[in-house]
């Protein structure tokens, strides 16, 4: 590797973790509630993988570990869009950095499968179209302890719903709506050089139902841990 004299050579070396609580299995991916929750959001946090648990200064944090965004550097403004190939996914999210007080902020994450067309049999055209969503709204806080410890909690609504417009008789519209909360530490130099490590519970809440209680399902809810060192 080339490079001037007067240029930085920076190395990062991250290692991180996401552990289920107990109960859980690796069927919750597929048939738990609110798997979105899952979907990683934030390019930079993104490329990271579990080891953006120890990133900071980002309002990705948010996503991550809500304790990152003690140290956002100024108030910011973000738009995240993601193309998977099952959805669109966009985030739109606001932070106010204070000195005195911390940050807080809020967001709202979109998750949306496009539009099917109701077909009542195989003659007939299409007489009404279903959409199915999934919505999480945020509501962050994060502040410093004794210098080094960082710690941050998110509160949010989380969605799942299916709405239909046209001729829907006979369609059953589903929509359930649960509450959830995340809560992150983080230990470390507030600077850009050193060594930082972070922990935190996503997405620990109510059971999502939709139909009824005996149909209710839990939440993907995980431990995450780890260790950067730049």
């Amino acid at each position: 590797m080339r490079r001037s004299p007067s240029s930085w050579l920076v190395a990062l070396a991250c290692v991180g973790v996401a552990v289920p609580l107990v109960g859980q299995t690796s069927a919750d991916l597929t048939t738990g509630g609110a798997a979105f929750l899952l979907v990683p959001v934030g390019a930079r946090a993104s490329a990271m993988g579990q080891t953006g648990v120890a990133d900071f200064g980002t309002g990705e944090a948010a996503f991550w570990n809500p304790a990152g965004l003690a140290l956002l550097p100024e108030s910011e403004l973000d738009i995240h869009h993601a193309t998977t190939f099952a959805s669109d996914n966009t985030v739109l999210s606001g932070y106010l950095a204070t000195p005195a007080l911390g940050v807080v902020g809020l967001a709202a994450y979109l998750v949306d499968y496009g539009s099917q067309d109701i077909v009542p049999g195989p003659q007939q055209g299409p007489v009404g179209r279903i959409t199915p969503r999934n919505i999480e709204l945020l509501a962050s806080y994060a502040g410093t302890l004794a210098g080094a410890l960082s710690i941050g909690v998110n509160y949010k609504l989380v969605q799942l719903r299916v709405d239909c417009s046209g001729d829907c008789t006979g369609f059953t519209l589903a929509s359930g709506t649960t509450q959830a909360v995340d809560v992150g530490l983080q230990y470390g130099r507030p600077t850009a050089s050193g060594l930082r490590v972070g922990v935190t519970v996503r997405h620990a809440g109510f059971d999502l139902q939709l139909a009824n209680a005996s149909q209710a399902d839990p939440l993907p809810t995980r431990v995450a841990a780890g260790v950067a060192y730049s």
